[in-house]
């Protein structure tokens, strides 16, 4: 099948998206033509405008959209034009490849095929998160309910099936009649098959070569407990914890000038997709803190989750989150409630405790050899796209 995967940011840069890329991927070795369409903007102020048009990854084609983007204190207006405008470059070019399938990876790029007549064409949403309740922090009510109206009305009009990350979000798009799979960010648990002389290597540059280590690797953003968990190791005594935070976002700056004054802690900036299962690998505890009064985090299945899983480690998790249900069915880690410091110093000190640990990362990792692992994901991708070559 030929196959056109739309994508709302570049591929590659500044890192390789990785969902995208492995499933991309796993129908590339499937005999799949597949070709990424995406829309190379500007992030961070880093200007995308010098990479080629065309490149070929792995066997994945790459066909690059330029168009620029205003910052979002510009007019709204000219956003929207600008977005139409980046919309209209990647219909045209879906138009001159004439796919069996259009693979659309997140809800921007959705409208996209409002300029595409649909034919034979078989229309894939992939919502990698739920979009109204993820804009909500930022958008006012009235974008956050057209946003979800739109969303609906796009679904039920022109997609074939919707891809989701986890039951939660796909209890949303079951209740609109449409054929729908959950193909979780599970990892590959040889991903994170390191040798030890690695690990110690990097404990020792983290100088926590004989201390328990906790990570957080991750957007660097509101209502993920950064604040709770950096004045926890600031303010109480937790014995030979030891505190590493990574990772990008608002409040990247406010989170480096804490930690400049926390003795039992080090900010390590942000990693390279390549370098989390290292770093994760390298910890004894990863931390995975959400505040479940956001609709978004509450029933998000984050990154960290699966990487702590395929690693082996043990997780602390938010209580009334996704995350916690599988951590608790699991056995795999501790369960606090979002906000109580003194729960959160408790359960460090609970984990400072090898043989704790150990229990808890082992069966984290049988977790993730058992069912939260790529392979197993990849079986749900590859049977929708079977289905659809009998269409």
């Amino acid at each position: 099948m030929k196959i056109v995967m739309v994508l709302g940011n570049d591929f590659l840069k500044p890192f390789v998206d990785n969902r995208v890329y492995k499933e991309a991927k796993a129908l590339v070795e499937k005999g799949n033509e597949v070709t990424v369409i995406c829309w190379a903007r500007t992030i961070d102020n880093m200007s995308l405008n010098n990479l080629p048009i065309t490149e070929k990854y792995e066997n994945i084609n790459i066909i690059r959209v330029f168009q620029n983007i205003s910052q979002t204190s510009s007019p709204l207006f000219i956003r929207i034009l600008q977005h139409v405008m980046a919309f209209k470059k990647i219909s045209k070019m879906i138009k001159t490849i004439k796919p069996d399938v259009v693979h659309c990876h997140d809800f921007n790029t959705l409208l996209s095929i409002i300029f595409v007549k649909k034919k034979n064409t078989k229309i894939i949403y992939d919502s990698h998160e739920d979009y109204p309740s993820m804009i909500s922090d930022v958008c006012s009510p009235l974008t956050v309910t057209f946003s979800g109206c739109l969303e609906k009305i796009m679904v039920k009009l022109f997609t074939y099936a919707v891809i989701t990350v986890c039951p939660q979000i796909a209890e949303k798009f079951q209740g609109y009649n449409v054929k729908t799979s959950v193909i979780m960010n599970c990892k590959n648990v040889s991903e994170y098959n390191i040798p030890d002389e690695e690990i110690h290597r990097t404990r020792l540059l983290l100088n926590a070569e004989d201390k328990t280590m906790f990570l957080y690797i991750g957007s660097l953003g509101k209502y993920r407990g950064l604040e709770d968990l950096i004045n926890v190791f600031k303010e109480e005594n937790c014995g030979n914890a030891f505190l590493i935070i990574g990772g990008n976002g608002v409040m990247k700056h406010d989170v480096m000038e804490k930690m400049g004054h926390v003795d039992n802690a080090r900010f390590i900036g942000t990693l390279q997709a390549d370098e989390i299962p290292l770093y994760t690998k390298s910890a004894d505890v990863i931390v995975s803190l959400l505040d479940p009064a956001k609709e978004s985090h509450r029933i998000a299945l984050p990154n960290k989750l699966f990487e702590a899983m395929a690693a082996g480690k043990p997780v602390i998790a938010s209580k009334n989150t996704a995350t916690a249900d599988i951590v608790s069915n699991e056995k795999c880690g501790v369960i606090v409630r979002y906000g109580d410091a003194k729960k959160l110093h408790e359960s460090i000190i609970y984990l400072t405790d090898k043989n704790v640990r150990k229990k808890l990362g082992y069966n984290s990792l049988k977790a993730a050899e058992r069912e939260y692992n790529w392979k197993e994901q990849e079986k749900e991708l590859i049977k929708l796209y079977d289905e659809l070559k009998g269409k």
